[in-house]
């Protein structure tokens, strides 16, 4: 949360997603310091995939997707830290920006744990609702916007080309970051697939369920009709020994 206020306070004062040009442009160029809180926003985000890895290699149950996080953990860690190094600090800001408003918005999840009736009740459904408004922001960030802000950094990136002793490493950091859309396209696969299963239990026990009351009932009825009868033939015996 606190790296996307920092990279939101950056583009908002530098326009960077206004002017997508900034985007490749070297920050050192055009201002000889960076101010020390983009430098902590930077560090804070390094750090956090560091530990995440960290985490998830000792963790006692292993993820079954840990290969392919570790693997988008690495490409982050090696774009924050070659794109510092290199004076990339518009391009890098812009993109995390973005990309971690998503997980941001999983941060919502902590609702869930709040202790209200409302919530208890209904739980599933305010989380599949979660789900619902996680995947149309993960569409439109990572499927649209990071791509188009990718594309337009390839055009200015082969004007740039030859001007500088780094040429290399920013074709090397535009591999890093058509890496991360690859992967932006493997996970939206499983993001869907999650929502739509969540969202199949939730009406499938419904449904369930009132198949279950349904019967109950009928159970219900079944029982107080055969009640009923019985109540007749021990009237109707009565009166027979009364007459007899």
């Amino acid at each position: 949360m606190l790296f996307v206020n920092i990279t939101w306070k950056f583009n908002t004062d530098n326009g960077c997603l206004n002017n997508l040009k900034l985007l490749w442009s070297d920050y050192n160029k055009i201002d000889e310091t960076l101010p020390f809180i983009y430098i902590a926003g930077n560090l804070i985000h390094t750090s956090y995939y560091f530990y995440s890895s960290y985490a998830l290699i000792y963790n006692d149950e292993r993820d079954k997707n840990l290969i392919g996080i570790l693997i988008h953990h690495t490409i982050v860690i090696m774009i924050a830290t070659t794109s510092y190094m290199v004076g990339k600090t518009y391009l890098t800001f812009a993109v995390g920006f973005i990309l971690e408003l998503n997980d941001l918005l999983m941060t919502l999840r902590i609702f869930l744990k709040l202790q209200l009736q409302f919530i208890k009740k209904n739980g599933n459904l305010i989380r599949l609702l979660l789900l619902s408004i996680f995947d149309i922001f993960w569409l439109q960030n990572r499927l649209f916007i990071y791509p188009y802000i990718v594309l337009e950094s390839l055009k200015f990136l082969q004007q740039s080309y030859g001007q500088s002793e780094w040429n290399s490493i920013y074709i090397f950091i535009y591999f890093l970051y058509f890496s991360i859309f690859i992967m932006n396209l493997y996970w939206t696969f499983f993001i869907i697939n999650d929502t739509f299963r969540n969202g199949i239990a939730i009406f499938g026990d419904n449904s369930e369920i009132f198949a279950e009351e349904k019967n109950e009932n009928f159970d219900s009825i079944k029982m107080s009709t055969n009640n009923n009868n019985y109540n007749k033939n021990n009237i109707n015996s009565i009166k027979l020994l009364i007459n007899f």
